[in-house]
């Protein structure tokens, strides 16, 4: 199955590319002709910093920039996926186990682990691993299921 977050993550490698930050190296002391200290300025606000070569505020840039090239992607992929709650699409009737949400007739929400599989009990299309099923309808958002954890058994292997 294609992830349902494509698009998501698409938005947070653009926003991690377009990611940058602005600054200023100045040339600030010298002692014998010899560059002994140099200040950079971030456009952030912060007050500038002394380095004692060109070389290590650059150095100092640059982890800034993949820094804030890292803080882009990581906002711009949780503002995409929002609380992580995803409409029912075909991505969902995929035939994997889903969490999936839905409404009941009282108007309560419910919770089911579901696949979706058309049968000859059409329209109940949506099932359980204890037999039920569900109409169509009956969900509105899902979110895909984690891997299961690695569990130890009694012989010492592990079972998933």
């Amino acid at each position: 199955m294609t992830t349902p977050h494509e698009s998501d993550l698409l938005s947070a490698a653009e926003a991690m590319r377009d990611a940058e930050i602005g600054y200023t190296i100045k040339l600030t002391n010298m002692v014998d002709g010899v560059p002994t200290e140099y200040a950079l300025t971030i456009s952030d606000g912060r007050a500038p910093m002394s380095f004692p070569s060109h070389a290590a505020a650059s150095e100092f840039v640059e982890r800034e920039r993949n820094l804030a090239k890292a803080k882009a992607a990581v906002d711009a992929y949780l503002a995409g996926i929002g609380d992580g709650w995803l409409l029912i699409d075909n991505a969902a009737k995929s035939g994997d186990d889903i969490l999936a949400v839905g409404v009941d007739a009282y108007g309560a929400g419910h919770y089911e682990v579901v696949s979706y599989e058309i049968t000859d009990s059409a329209p109940w299309v949506w099932h359980t691993h204890d037999g039920l099923a569900y109409h169509e309808g009956a969900f509105s958002h899902y979110r895909l299921l984690p891997a299961p954890p690695s569990i130890p058994s009694d012989e010492g292997s592990e079972k998933p």
